[in-house]
Parts: structure tokens; sequence; C-alpha cells
């Protein structure tokens, strides 16, 4: 889940940047603001890669004489694209200018096509249909723009209702530790929409990427790890892997979902109570997860056989795919110590 905030977080840091940027033509002219970004940051740059040859211990590369071609013609094309961008974001609206920087991957899957003989995937073709609406001026509509901008507050709204309802139903909590964070995002989200006519929708839209983190922040960091109920497969796992044996071998009855195959590993037997007890009959490093509707099962067959085994701890969650409550112990072959 990690990727995704700090994916929101370094896309919401660049149209920071892009609208501070456009801010400073207004004093500085389009020259004057491409050079903030380039020979000013230039020391900056400097500084960074000194931390990281610094903590990582690494050494300078020495690239060789075709390299510099390359990267030259690449800084002096950056250099000009920015300028250009600040030029248009100045005769344009900055939100038109965005989305148009924004079909970039577009236009070299384009290029590839053209030049490299590069094939054409299904996503590829709806990544080009989305460029054509984008081309088509759809988004020049400042009426149309208007009126959506009402979900940057509802959005917001309809998430923190979930968030609470969630904590409530499989937390048994308020999580009142992400209540800052949402409150936050749902007074920027309001006042995003509200002011998007009085201060533009530079303003309006810098408001609603703040909104954005705060609210991934609250869902991602606080809301979502609490909700350790929804998700028993993680809390099995770990189990099995606290135990210091090799080649540990897990059954499940009665809890057969494809996210515990996927964490206890794809030897795992999908089977009933009975089958568990048998399954633990042969010894080793093996476990059984038996859900409380197979337990009896488990507990009459482990009898008649007379299985030797160890009793675990129990799980208790919510089963999303059947929509209940559930409850797993966990057996353990006598000789998993």
């Amino acid at each position: 889940m990690l990727w995704a905030v700090f994916t929101i977080i370094a896309a919401a840091a660049q149209t920071a940047r892009n609208a501070m940027q456009r801010e400073l033509t207004a004093t500085l002219g389009t020259v004057g603001a491409t050079h903030v970004r380039f020979l000013f940051g230039f020391p900056f740059g400097l500084l960074s890669m000194a931390g990281v040859l610094l903590v990582t211990g690494s050494a300078l590369p020495h690239p060789g004489l075709a390299f510099w071609p390359w990267i030259i013609d690449g800084f002096l094309a950056q250099i000009a694209a920015t300028a250009l961008m600040l030029k248009a974001m100045n005769d344009r609206s900055f939100v038109v200018t965005i989305a148009y920087i924004k079909t970039e991957p577009v236009q070299v899957a384009l290029f590839g096509l053209v030049l490299l003989g590069d094939k054409v995937t299904p996503f590829l073709a709806i990544a080009i249909l989305i460029a054509g609406a984008v081309d088509s001026h759809r988004l020049m509509r400042r009426s149309w723009m208007a009126r959506g901008t009402i979900w940057w507050f509802v959005l917001p709204v309809l998430v923190v209702i979930a968030s609470v309802v969630g904590l409530v139903m499989f937390g048994r909590q308020l999580g009142a530790l992400a209540w800052p964070f949402a409150v936050g995002a749902l007074v920027l989200g309001l006042l995003a929409w509200w002011l998007f006519e009085a201060d533009g929708a530079e303003r309006s839209l810098l408001r609603a990427v703040a909104a954005s983190i705060l609210l991934l922040i609250a869902v991602f960091g606080i809301v979502m790890p609490s909700l350790s109920g929804l998700f028993p497969s993680p809390h099995l796992a770990r189990y099995v892997r606290a135990f210091d044996c090799e080649h540990p071998v897990v059954a499940a009855a009665g809890y057969h979902e494809p996210s515990l195959v996927y964490l206890a590993g794809t030897q795992t037997k999908l089977v009933d109570g009975a089958g568990a007890a048998e399954f633990l009959r042969l010894g080793g490093c093996r476990f059984a997860f038996v859900e409380a509707r197979q337990e009896r099962n488990f507990l009459r067959r482990a009898d008649v056989i007379g299985l030797r085994y160890a009793p675990g701890p129990r799980i208790e969650g919510y089963n999303i795919n059947s929509g209940r409550w559930i409850s797993i112990a966990i057996y353990r072959a006598d000789a998993a110590r």
C-alpha cells in the first residue's frame, strides 16, 4: 500500500512545483521562472548526489563519450519544455496545461509505435483514446469543470464515512488518530470546491491535492492498519513463520481464501475438518487452520485416529467474501515445535 501513498505524494509535489513556478512568471518572466528550477536548483542536486554517495559508499560513475551528447540533448530539451510549459500556463488554463503534460506517456508510446515498431496493446489503445479526449478540448469547458469540482469535497466525505463505519464494525474503535487528517481533508476539499471560481483553478487544485494527501495518510496510514480483523490470512501466515522448522506445510478447513494460499505457500491444502486431522497425522512441520464450523469434525476425526496435536491460538476476523464473522483455531502436529 505504501507505493500508492508515495506515488500520490510524488504526483502532488510535482503539480505543486509547477503551480509555484507558474506564479513566479508574473515577477520573473518565463525565462527567470525556468532558471529557478534548473540553475538555482543545481546546487541542491549536487548536495543530494553527495548525500547518496556518502550514505551508500558508492563511487561516481565514469560514463563513456557516447553518454555526453545524449545527456546534453536531454537537459536542453527539458529546459526548453519547461519554458514552453510555463508559457502555456500563462496563456491558457493551468489545469488544461497539466492535462496536456500528462499525455507524455501516450506520446512516448506513439513514437515507439512509429519509430521502433512497438505493438499496440489494449491498454495502449485505451491510453490513446484518453489522450484524444484531452486533445478535443473537453477539459477547457469551465462550466463542466466547475461542476465536477464538487467531488473534491464529496469524495472525502464518502471516504471518511466509510472509514468510520469500517472502524466501528471491524476495528471496534473510532480511530481518533485519523481524525485530524480526515478533518483537514474535508476542510481543504470544501475550500477547493467552494472557492474554485473565486480563486481560480490553480489554487483550488493545490487545495484538492493537499486534501488527497491528508486523506491517503488517514486511510492507508491509520485506518487500514487498524482493520486487522478484515485480514485474517496475514495473522495465520505470521504464526507459521514464527516456528523454526524447515518446509512448513499448511492445511485450511473451512477458510479457503486465495490470500491464505498466497501468504502461507502454494502447497497449502484446502480440506474439511476430517481432512485437516488426516493431514496432521502425517507429522512433521504441519499446521491446520480449522474454522469454527469444521472444528467438531476435526476433533471427532482426531479422536478416532488417536491424533496427537498441539492447539495454538484462535484468530477472530471477518471473511469479506462470505460476509460473516469467522473464528479460526490453529492446530499443529505434535512434532512442529
